[in-house]
């Protein structure tokens, strides 16, 4: 027994000076098996030590400022390496490169002095962080080789042009095309070329806040169709064209805040989450309306509003999602507007106003008619579908029989698509034969908010369920369940008779099974 505890002493510290030995002075080190340094952290050095069989190297906040192309020889291995807030000024052609660190698949370099973008970087590379350095050109033939690269960050940077591809960037072939986050956040960028997409068009996330871009073109976006969020804040723009926006039909989130925009864009995708605040807006004429009713949030706070009878529509669309501040995290500032003109009206806030404040003395012609509800009522080219009746749980769509499709005879359907607030993914869709007239939609959550889409579509499409407008969505809100229910519930429960029927519903069942 003492010669096998005698055995295991030595064995221990045989391996701890081992391991001293391979952990550069300094420096912290996770050993792995045999021997193998896993994860290592220094500090106080000025040059990356020579380590064999890394997987990750954190050199963050030493003074390094230049990478020397054999500083990493040693490291084939290596998949992580953090060199931020360092001096780094240079970095040699191929130090980072497929020879040198075929494996790695993040790189961390933000926070340095770094003029450009690293030439012949690892192709291996998923997640780049290039932020917050001194690069004023970003070409992307630097990027393109990238096949790998799910996020690049070229935040808070000093660039002021971005060099598309070129026809003789032979070596970007497909391009970064599992590229999901591509951000050129807090730049000098003052125009964005239409042309930069032709290898990047996977990219799902893109952010252009906080530049100086003023203008949107028509074919500013065109290319990224997958596109889902796009952040403009904190630009100067002011000019956008109506079309600049259609085509990006998975859009999700669309921030242009923080601009000088004076007026809603127009022929917008339905999008979850829509920021227009802090921008010149005095008034929204109702026309408008195909543009904002079918996004879930829109937030359009801290404008300038004119408080005026023009705006009545408005406020009425506000009232009723005035609920969602339940459910989204959002500054109350932005979600719920402020008056700035008249001058009696000056800073009252919408949630507190009166309709009649808005002083319109009469109905505005097309904000409602005699009998019926604009805000309860889908205007088809085919037929009106209205809502008639809002339970807790359902809600009742009538409209009139027509002969649709006429003079082709085509078969067509009426299509209701519904989801709840806040849960597009969630999608429920129904198909009705228009000559029915009515229909029930049911299995709803008392006192939500669902956005119901209506159309009509021929019976032949191979996927009607799919096909749907987004100028044709209403948001309804179910009723609370009342409070009649319970007390019915609870009667039946007081009620002698009802345990005296169970019962013998019970016996009768119990005799028949017998039998």
């Amino acid at each position: 027994m003492e010669i096998m505890g005698l055995f295991h002493i030595l064995t221990l510290v045989i391996t701890t000076c081992h391991m001293t030995s391979t952990c550069p002075d300094g420096c912290q080190c996770d050993e792995g098996q045999e021997n193998k340094l896993m994860h290592v952290t220094c500090q106080g050095r000025d040059t990356i030590p020579l380590m064999k069989n890394v997987l990750s190297i954190n050199m963050s906040a030493n003074s390094i400022s230049v990478m020397h192309g054999k500083s990493l020889e040693k490291s084939p291995t290596l998949k992580m390496l953090d060199l931020s807030f360092n001096n780094i000024n240079r970095i040699e052609i191929d130090a980072i490169g497929a020879g040198v660190v075929p494996e790695l698949v993040s790189l961390n370099l933000s926070h340095n002095h770094l003029t450009s973008v690293p030439k012949n970087i690892t192709p291996s590379l998923q997640y780049i962080r290039l932020s917050s350095n001194d690069i004023d050109i970003v070409r992307l033939s630097d990027l393109c080789h990238l096949k790998n690269a799910i996020h690049v960050y070229l935040d808070h940077n000093k660039l002021g042009e971005i060099i598309p591809t070129g026809q003789h960037d032979e070596d970007c072939g497909v391009g970064l095309e599992k590229l999901e986050i591509l951000s050129f956040r807090d730049n000098l960028i003052e125009k964005i070329d239409r042309t930069m997409w032709k290898h990047v068009r996977s990219v799902r996330y893109l952010s252009f806040a906080y530049n100086g871009i003023k203008t949107l073109k028509e074919d500013t976006f065109k290319g990224l169709r997958g596109l889902r969020y796009l952040d403009l804040t904190g630009n100067r723009i002011k000019t956008i064209h109506p079309k600049t926006f259609k085509h990006l039909q998975d859009l999700k989130f669309l921030s242009l805040s923080r601009n000088y925009i004076d007026d809603i864009p127009d022929e917008l995708p339905m999008i979850e989450w829509f920021d227009i605040s802090n921008n010149r807006i005095t008034v929204v004429p109702e026309k408008k309306k195909i543009s904002l009713y079918p996004q879930e949030v829109f937030l359009f706070g801290q404008n300038p509003l004119n408080c005026v009878c023009e705006m009545l529509w408005l406020k009425e669309l506000f009232d009723t999602r005035e609920y969602q501040l339940k459910y989204i995290d959002v500054e109350t500032e932005k979600f719920i507007p402020a008056c700035s003109s008249p001058d009696h009206l000056h800073g009252d806030t919408w949630d507190v106003l009166a309709n009649e404040a808005f002083g319109c003395n009469q109905p505005l012609s097309g904000t409602a008619n005699e009998d019926e509800d604009d805000n309860l009522l889908w205007r088809l080219k085919d037929l009106s579908v209205r809502i008639a009746e809002i339970g807790d749980t359902y809600l009742k769509v009538e409209w009139d029989s027509v002969n649709i499709g006429v003079p082709s005879k085509e078969k067509h359907v009426v299509v209701f698509n519904i989801h709840k607030f806040g849960r597009k993914k969630q999608l429920t869709s129904v198909s009705v034969h228009p000559q029915i007239g009515r229909y029930v939609l049911k299995a709803l959550s008392p006192a939500s908010g669902y956005i119901i889409c209506v159309t009509v579509v021929s019976e032949k499409l191979q996927e009607p369920r799919n096909v749907y407008s987004s100028d044709n969505c209403l948001e309804i809100v179910t009723r609370e369940t009342t409070g009649t229910e319970v007390y019915w519930v609870w009667h039946m429960l007081m009620n002698p008779t009802f345990y005296l029927s169970v019962i013998t519903l019970s016996v009768l069942v119990l005799y028949f099974n017998v039998w």
